[in-house]
């Protein structure tokens, strides 16, 4: 209750500053998270992406979440409608919408360094329209200043990324969480050693994969040849 937080800043005789932000705090624990009424359809990370301040994620596979068209993510989603009904996967597209909202425009800025698979710029995800607008997308965002987009070329061989996709999640505090998909799981830990491991992983991954002002190149070639 406010007046019962007033009542223990007196107690306490806390200053003008620190007042200041227990309220806020307690305000923010009043609030409803944004994520609660996509319950169904999000998990554990959303929640703890939502509190972190940066992510690192390779994806070998698909565009990463935070920067996918909303076409490019139905897409996706109705691709695996033998397990969600249509209501369920519009959901799932709302819910992605949001976490772009709420990460990408938060202030302090959310940072997104992502490295993909060139594979993922010329799978076909929708019609060709789909693709154009999703790779425009990805060379409009990559310019942003909290937003760093790396290519790994075909030619590359072995590498560190053949297990798989992952996020490394970096919150306030020094926590550290990383997420994978291990299926038909997904798993999210702030295991220590875990951890380093995959940040090893992602190092030798943005390592090997084009600069980024080359793999913006790369994507505007591709999105010329569609």
């Amino acid at each position: 209750m406010p007046g019962d937080l007033a009542d223990l800043l007196d107690v306490y005789e806390a200053g003008p500053e620190r007042r200041t932000e227990c309220v806020e705090l307690a305000r923010q624990a009043r609030q409803k998270p944004w994520w609660e009424e996509y319950d169904a359809v999000v998990g554990e990370y959303v929640a703890i992406e939502t509190e972190a301040r940066s992510a690192r994620s390779w994806q070998p596979l698909l565009v990463p979440g935070l920067l996918q068209t909303a076409a490019y993510a139905r897409e996706i989603f109705a691709a695996g409608q033998h397990r969600f009904s249509p209501q369920l996967v519009d959901l799932q597209l709302r819910a992605r919408l949001a976490r772009q909202r709420e990460l990408l425009g938060c202030d302090p800025p959310f940072t997104l360094h992502g490295v993909i698979a060139e594979q993922v710029l010329h799978r076909r995800i929708g019609t060709r329209d789909t693709m154009k607008e999703q790779l425009h997308r990805l060379a409009v965002l990559a310019g942003w200043p909290n937003v760093t987009v790396q290519v790994l070329e075909e030619g590359v061989g072995a590498h560190p990324g053949l297990c798989g996709s992952f996020v490394l999640l970096s919150l306030p505090g020094g926590a550290d969480y990383v997420f994978f998909e291990t299926p038909p799981d997904e798993r999210v830990t702030d295991k220590v050693e875990t951890v380093r491991e995959f940040e090893r992983r992602f190092e030798c991954l943005a390592a090997l994969a084009l600069t980024p002002e080359k793999s913006a190149a790369l994507v505007s070639e591709i999105l010329k040849e569609l």
